[in-house]
């Protein structure tokens, strides 16, 4: 039986930690069974944790020679945990202890005994960004994998190894599942369709893994296959820790807590889970799911070091789980809402560094200024992250070349992927139908749209120029004409679309035709001031990227993914709580909670969406976001 934490205990760590807990903190550091805590951002939940590790580690050994169990997600975390545990720490991170992150425990206490027991030695390397390397490495060593590559990155998987386990293999083509109907990736029809059969059958992801290289899903692949064949071990090792913490709950997915009750399900471990499901933005996104059921006499750390009441009272209407959060900072700075229109896009940031000024707050030590919104990759039609910025999306020099679309290369076959072939390919095609004159409704084609435009009224065209874009790899590979396969496409879309075929059109497409190296993301925004010197620097990111960290100003821009993430959540703006868009809730949620000062939000005037309806945020919206609290700056009228 363990000693109960005492009021003196606590007054105790205060002293040396220097500061004051809340009650919610106190309840927590005291509580000693096992026990859910939702925690608001700012709340201090890792200095309470490393306090009740401090008193704790006092009344050790437990009984049994147990220990402590302690969980996070990222390196950082541990190291902060570290830090702040001072002179305790070597007591805590040796044995029978273990604090490190939720991968260190699955690799060393499961996955790598189920390997050596496989494989008859230690794996060599255990990192997702090796492996990916070493297997795309491997890949790229030849056409046919390149190719495989290529079809993954068209199928937008991040990841080729999911590619490939979602491929299945038949007699006349390799089809990748999907919901539905499974898609077609290569037919027999295609001269390369034997050797990427052949290929896929080899399994090269079971060669490298086996050459001593494995992932960090792996991993847990490995730990599922341990547990399940030695279930013996999970009592081995929940009788090793009779405290267990998990810091960051909502960052653990299913797979984790899956492990974890296979483990400590049955056992007389305390196990307490720490964190915010308002800020469960990695699993579970798209969807108001959450992988973190919390248990319902959870406690509660409703108060705040980081924001200010101002900023805590609108982000509290963005809570899925209804935190009212309370403040302990006494900044008196309103949250302000950026209006603009198209033309004013590319001020917003700038008007964002003039309320920086305006507050002093580039005055501050160590200040931190970030922009942040939900979707970084560049639309066609609507606002994304990049859009907001003058050239965050900066390219490189040109090719040159000849006439010939293999001259313009100009670099060796084996440097080319058959993606770049393909992007070039279709922009030829495009441009083609640019300069005749050819037009998608009152508009030019893209290649996207081109695209989109023949799956929807000619899929087996479609299939054909494909076909053709594989061959024009093909034949590139042994030093033949390109020219050729762009000229039979062309023909084929000619017959389709109306229009009369010219080659020598053509020829000055390609020849006049510039190829852009792959483009490089812009991170930092400097804003420069006439009469003064000075820079102020604003970084800019993804929310998901910011997730975790301090900022003295932080600015959402308002970006696009299905519709306008803030249109959307305009009632909440408001001050009205309502249940809509719970994953972008979450996402926005947590990038208003990142600033200690200044908080500011983008919001577009006027757009059209989805469904070609015009949406327009009104005076009477904006009267009544300025009666929830913000201030609003209209770009229009500065």
């Amino acid at each position: 039986m363990m000693e109960p934490i005492t009021d003196q205990d606590i007054l105790d760590v205060e002293k040396k930690l220097s500061l004051k807990f809340d009650d919610g903190s106190k309840e927590f550091i005291k509580c000693s069974v096992t026990k859910d805590i939702q925690a608001c951002p700012g709340a201090g939940k890792t200095t309470s944790l490393v306090a009740k590790l401090d008193i704790i580690s006092n009344q050790m050994p437990f009984l049994g020679n147990s220990g402590v169990l302690v969980l996070t997600h990222t390196n950082v975390a541990v190291d902060e945990i570290r830090s702040k545990l001072g002179y305790n720490a070597s007591k805590l991170m040796g044995y029978p202890n273990h604090i490190g992150t939720f991968q260190s425990f699955v690799n060393k206490y499961l996955a790598i005994p189920m390997y050596i027991n496989i494989f008859k030695k230690r794996p060599e390397k255990i990192d997702s960004e090796f492996f990916n390397e070493k297997l795309n490495a491997k890949m790229n060593s030849n056409f046919i994998g390149k190719f495989i590559l290529d079809r993954s990155e068209d199928n937008n998987y991040t990841s080729v190894e999911k590619f490939l386990d979602a491929l299945s293999i038949y007699d006349d083509k390799i089809s990748l599942q999907q919901p539905g109907r499974n898609k077609t990736i290569i037919s027999n029809r295609s001269k390369i369709f034997s050797s990427v059969k052949t290929y896929l059958e080899k399994d090269v992801v079971n060669q490298v893994i086996s050459d001593g290289c494995i992932s960090f899903s792996h991993c847990y692949e490995l730990a599922e296959h341990y547990l399940g064949e030695y279930p013996e071990m999970a009592d081995v090792i929940s009788s090793r820790f009779k405290y267990v913490f998990v810091d960051e709950a909502q960052d653990t997915d299913r797979r984790q807590f899956d492990i974890l009750g296979k483990i400590f399900d049955d056992s007389e471990s305390i196990i307490q889970r720490v964190g915010d499901n308002d800020q469960s933005i990695f699993n579970f996104s798209s969807t108001d799911n959450l992988t973190w059921d919390v248990s319902q006499d959870y406690i509660t750390i409703n108060n705040t070091k980081r924001l200010s009441s101002k900023v805590s009272k609108v982000a509290s209407y963005f809570s899925i789980t209804n935190h009212n959060i309370i403040s302990e900072n006494d900044i008196d700075i309103a949250p302000v809402i950026i209006v603009f229109d198209d033309c004013d896009i590319n001020k917003v940031i700038a008007k964002f560094g003039e309320l920086i000024k305006e507050n002093e707050l580039h005055l501050l030590d160590k200040a931190v200024f970030k922009a942040v919104g939900n979707s970084a990759k560049k639309h066609d039609t609507h606002h994304r992250i990049p859009d907001y910025v003058e050239g965050y999306l900066k390219a490189d020099a040109d090719f040159v070349g000849g006439n010939d679309f293999k001259d313009k290369l100009n670099t060796s076959i084996n440097n080319i992927s058959p993606r770049h072939i393909k992007s070039h390919f279709w922009s030829l095609i495009v441009e083609y139908l640019t300069e005749s004159g050819i037009k998608n409704d009152d508009k030019n084609f893209t290649s996207r749209t081109l695209i989109n435009h023949l799956k929807v009224n000619n899929e087996e065209l479609l299939g054909q120029l494909l076909t053709n874009c594989l061959d024009i790899f093909e034949v590139s590979n042994v030093g033949g004409e390109l020219n050729p396969y762009l000229g039979t496409s062309l023909k084929a879309l000619s017959e389709f679309i109306g229009f009369e075929y010219n080659e020598d059109l053509l020829l000055t497409v390609i020849s006049n035709y510039k190829l852009d190296k792959d483009k490089q993301r812009k991170n930092i925004v400097s804003l420069e001031y006439e009469d003064e010197d000075e820079t102020l620097d604003i970084s800019i990111s993804t929310v998901h990227m910011a997730k975790g960290e301090t900022h003295t100003a932080t600015l959402i821009l308002e970006t696009y993914n299905r519709g306008y993430d803030l249109y959307q959540l305009l009632p909440l703006l408001k001050g009205k709580k309502k249940k809509i868009f719970p994953a972008k809730k979450k996402v926005i949620y947590v990038g208003m909670t990142r600033p200690t000062h200044l908080l500011c939000i983008a919001l577009h005037r006027k757009h059209i969406n989805s469904r070609g309806t015009e949406c327009t945020v009104s005076t009477q919206d904006l009267e009544q976001i300025k009666q929830n609290g913000y201030s609003v700056v209209d770009l229009s009228s500065v």
